[in-house]
């Protein structure tokens, strides 16, 4: 039976275990993405109001947050796995 000084810690120390994304990472993806396309979609909303063109900004503006979105999900994807 091993000792209980050989166990391992329940919680590993901050930044020792990169051997998955956490959920930290995924909900802040997941954020980040949620606001990039909030946000595309309220600055369209304005602009279509401002300038009369319904629904052509709103669209333009999701189709920019989705893609800002994907991008930013991208690179942080990309950075987790060069670690």
């Amino acid at each position: 039976m091993p000792d209980r000084n050989d166990e391992r810690p329940p919680f590993p120390e901050p930044g020792a275990d990169r051997s998955s994304f956490s959920l930290v990472t995924l909900a802040g993806l997941g954020l980040a993405n949620a606001c990039s396309v909030a946000l595309g979609l309220v600055l369209g909303h304005y602009l279509d109001g401002r300038f009369g063109t319904a629904p052509v900004l709103v669209l333009a503006g999701l189709a920019l947050g989705l893609t800002l979105g994907a991008v930013g999900s991208f690179l942080e994807i990309r950075r987790y796995l060069q670690d």
